[in-house]
C-alpha cells in the first residue's frame, strides 16, 4: 500500500522543477552507453524527499558552486539559457524546502527537492480561481514557443485540459515555420525571449512584419531580465500584448489572457 501524503504548495510550480529537473537529467545522458533518468520518493523526518537521478556525464566539482546561480549552464551554446536551476531553486525555497544536488564526475547526478509535511489535506479549486478561465476555455488555438521542454509541457498541459487547441516549437525559426503553414490562425502566442536560432524578441518583428489572415495576440516568457517591457514608450512593447515572469502558476497564465482577452492588462 503506498502511503498517502500532503505538502502545501502550488502544482504548476513544482511541475515545474520536475519537468526542469528531469530534462536536464535527460541531456546529461545524451551519448552515454547507459540512458536511465529515475524519480523516486522518500519520506523521511516529516519531509517529501523527491529525488531525480541519472546515469549521465555528471558535473565537474570544481561547477558545483556555480549551478544554482543565474545565466550559469553546462550545456552547449544554444542549448540552455542559465535559468532553469535557479528559478527551480526560488520556487522550492518559497514552498519552505530545499533544493539540493549530488554529482560524481562520470557516474551521473542526484537532485533532491526537500519539502515539508503538512496534515491538512488538498482542496478543489475555488470558484473564484476556475472563473478566471473561463474567458479562454475551449476556442483559442495557441503557439507556445520555448526551448525548455519542460516549460511547453506545463503549457501544453495547463490548455490542453481548458479545451484548448494547441502548437509546440522550441524556437523561433520553428515558430515562424508553424505558423506559416498553419491552416488556421493563432489567436495566442506565448514564446520565451531568450532561444536559440531565433530569439523571442526576432520572432515577435517577423510575425508584426508577416502577411497574416489574422494578427495574434503574443505574450512574452521572461526569467527577470530587464528587456525594458514594461517601457511603454519603447518601440517592442507596441508590439507585444503581455509578459509572464517565471516562476508562474496555472492562475498566473489564466488571468494575464484573461485580462488582455478584456482589454484591461495589468
Amino acid at each position: 500500500k503506498v502511503e498517502q501524503v500532503y505538502v502545501l504548495g502550488n502544482r504548476a510550480e513544482i511541475q515545474q522543477v520536475l519537468m526542469n529537473l528531469v530534462s536536464n537529467a535527460k541531456d546529461a545522458t545524451e551519448g552515454c552507453k547507459k540512458r536511465e533518468v529515475t524519480v523516486s520518493l522518500e519520506n523521511i523526518k516529516n519531509k517529501l524527499l523527491i529525488h531525480v537521478r541519472d546515469t549521465g556525464v555528471g558535473i565537474p566539482k570544481e561547477l558545483h558552486a556555480k549551478m544554482f546561480e543565474a545565466f550559469f549552464t553546462t550545456k552547449e551554446v544554444g542549448k540552455g539559457t542559465g535559468f532553469g536551476l535557479s528559478i527551480s531553486k526560488q520556487i522550492i525555497e518559497n514552498h519552505h524546502g530545499v533544493l539540493s544536488f549530488e554529482s560524481f564526475e562520470g557516474t551521473g547526478t542526484t537532485f533532491t527537492i526537500s519539502l515539508p509535511l503538512t496534515n491538512k489535506k488538498p482542496v478543489l479549486e475555488s470558484k473564484k480561481e476556475n472563473s478566471t478561465k473561463k474567458v479562454f476555455n475551449s476556442n483559442l488555438n495557441i503557439l507556445v514557443v520555448d526551448d525548455e521542454e519542460g516549460i511547453r509541457d506545463i503549457f501544453e498541459y495547463t490548455f490542453a485540459s481548458l479545451g484548448c487547441k494547441i502548437a509546440l516549437a522550441e524556437n523561433g525559426e520553428d515558430a515562424l515555420s508553424i505558423i506559416r503553414k498553419s491552416k488556421q490562425p493563432f489567436d495566442l502566442i506565448i514564446s520565451d525571449i531568450q532561444m536559440p536560432k531565433m530569439s523571442g524578441l526576432e520572432l515577435l518583428k517577423n510575425i508584426r512584419k508577416e502577411n497574416l489572415i489574422k494578427q495574434p495576440k503574443f505574450i512574452f516568457i521572461t526569467g527577470g531580465v530587464n528587456l525594458d517591457l514594461e517601457t511603454k514608450e519603447s518601440e517592442i512593447s507596441k508590439l507585444f500584448d503581455g509578459y509572464i515572469t517565471k516562476p508562474f502558476t496555472e492562475q498566473t497564465i489564466a488571468k494575464k489572457i484573461n485580462s488582455i482577452y478584456e482589454g484591461k492588462d495589468e
